[in-house]
């Protein structure tokens, strides 16, 4: 079709419609947030945490708040205090955060030693249990193959 006439029909379908004004127009503005925070700060991945945040996710991370305990591995990691990002790390991962036994189960992948072969493998695996994708099957049995050229041949 002659992309002239399409132009004519669409024109005149909306001047017949009555409509032509308020196609021309951009749509109002959004109306404002229901909530506004004074300090808004993320407490995403990677994030550093204000002096409140920190003592309310330490109180909740304490008290076996996994993704609590994450955020914290987060703040600390933006932070450069390594001890406490994997000390944090290693809680959520061990209290089930998929998120944290994802990175683990790379960390520990790094490292060229059969307990951490083993570890690996453990935290990746365990990081596909639930809801949402986990590492990939290749990832996985990359994993498999290291613990097996580690420790001696033995799977684990």
């Amino acid at each position: 079709m002659n992309p002239d006439l399409l132009v004519l029909i669409i024109a005149a379908l909306v001047a017949a419609s009555g409509d032509a004004k308020a196609a021309s127009q951009p749509p109002p503005p959004p109306s404002p947030p229901i909530e506004v925070v004074a300090d808004p700060r993320s407490i995403d991945s990677g994030s550093q945490l204000n002096e409140v945040q920190l003592q309310q996710q330490s109180v909740l991370a304490r008290d076996g708040d996994a993704a609590a305990a994450f955020r914290l591995s987060r703040h600390y990691e933006a932070v450069g205090d390594e001890p406490e990002k994997r000390y944090w790390s290693v809680i959520s991962a061990a209290r089930g955060h998929r998120g944290a036994q994802y990175s683990l189960g790379f960390w520990k992948l790094d490292e060229a030693s059969c307990v951490s072969a083993v570890e690996s493998y453990a935290f990746l695996s365990e990081s596909t249990r639930g809801e949402g994708e986990g590492p990939s099957r290749e990832v996985l049995n990359s994993a498999k193959a290291r613990v097996a050229a580690l420790c001696n041949g033995s799977p684990g």
